[in-house]
């Protein structure tokens, strides 16, 4: 590509309409999901999502090339503050110009252009819990469960190695996750009391069980399949699997809303991206989700890429990117499944939160 070697005062002039192009248009987007966003610490998030959404409408790939010979490309790599580092590309092409700078926006604070890490371990200790202080682990491990029954050496062990959470599938086998249900939370009734690590109950659905259907008439119950009501008794997360719909996000947050008890915290949600997935409608998904609860997307396999430039890997950074400009955490689906056991005595477990720039 052939750089345009404009003056800098050019440069800047169209850094000021790109500026107010972004603002615009971010500010449209924002209100349209504002009815959306009831937690405070989503919101400066949700600005820089909108922001984020802005400028990848527009090509400021000639542009960050012509801002590169004064040492000022950085308009693409500020995904988690988008207005700081344009404005600070502002300012600081406005000093070469010699441009007075009340005329221009304020350069901001260093503080301004990490606000987006700050904003992701918030939003991700919300979620799974703050860490343990183990210098080089940033991770939250996620174990499944175990075939029946949760003896009393696994639960112990989910213990002592600070596993976040346990994760048992509500999908295939209702009535066994039911009895796990039932032997996790009796296992965990004395570390409540002697206040050691809690390990989370992470519970996962399909969009069909979001919505208590009646079971249809003439037709045998096989097992006892919890209902929605009963779920949100117990569950710390909800991890939703094949979400097709945001929609079905506003029926969730009815039902956690009616049917959460009073004496409990509402659950983080987790959305398990559909391979399939419309790009078009994350950013939608996340703000219904993070607007109101402790929120995650889920990454299964499918999406990850075996070849980074491939057409599965585009989406994949794709995804993240938007993920980091909302500063949301992403659970990576591990293709490589390991017992339980190999998972709490150092192997890979197939469930890992992954946070991403942190100090």
């Amino acid at each position: 590509m052939v750089v345009d070697f404009s003056p800098p005062e050019t440069l800047l002039a169209q850094l000021i309409e790109l500026r107010k192009a972004i603002i615009r248009d971010g500010t449209r987007s924002f209100e349209q999901w504002r009815p959306f966003i009831w937690r405070s610490s989503f919101r400066s998030a949700a600005w820089n999502l909108a922001y984020y959404l802005a400028l990848q409408q527009r090509d400021a790939q000639k542009l960050e090339r012509a801002l590169m010979p004064w040492g000022l490309s950085s308009l693409d790599s500020g995904i988690s503050s988008v207005l700081p580092h344009l404005d600070g590309t502002i300012a600081s092409l406005g000093a070469v110009c010699r441009i007075n700078p009340t005329l221009l926006p304020q350069h901001p604070s260093p503080r301004a252009f990490f606000r987006g890490e700050r904003l992701l371990k918030r939003h991700t200790n919300e979620l799974l819990g703050d860490r343990p202080c183990h210098p080089h682990d940033h991770h939250h491990w996620i174990v499944p469960c175990p075939n029946l029954p949760l003896d009393a050496c696994f639960c112990q062990q989910l213990q002592q190695q600070e596993v976040t959470a346990l994760r048992i599938d509500l999908r295939e086998n209702p009535e066994q996750g039911a009895t796990a249900i039932a032997q996790f939370q009796a296992s965990q009734q004395p570390t409540q009391e002697s206040g050691h690590h809690r390990c989370k109950l992470w519970l996962t659905l399909d969009e069909k069980d979001i919505g208590d259907r009646p079971q249809p008439q003439n037709q045998p119950v096989r097992c006892h399949r919890l209902t929605l009501k009963e779920i949100l008794q117990t569950a710390d997360l909800i991890e939703i699997t094949n979400l097709g719909n945001p929609e079905a996000l506003t029926q969730l947050h009815h039902a956690i809303q009616e049917q959460t008890p009073s004496d409990r915290p509402y659950p983080g949600i987790i959305v398990s991206l559909h391979p399939e997935i419309q790009l078009e409608q994350l950013p939608d998904i996340i703000v219904r989700g993070a607007g109101r609860y402790p929120f995650g997307i889920g990454i299964p396999p499918a999406l990850t890429p075996q070849v980074q430039l491939s057409h599965t890997g585009q989406r994949y950074q794709a995804i993240l990117d938007l993920c980091q400009a909302a500063c949301i955490p992403v659970i990576l689906k591990n293709q490589t499944e390991a017992s339980p056991r190999d998972s709490l005595n150092g192997g890979t477990s197939p469930l890992v939160a992954i946070v991403r720039s942190l100090p």
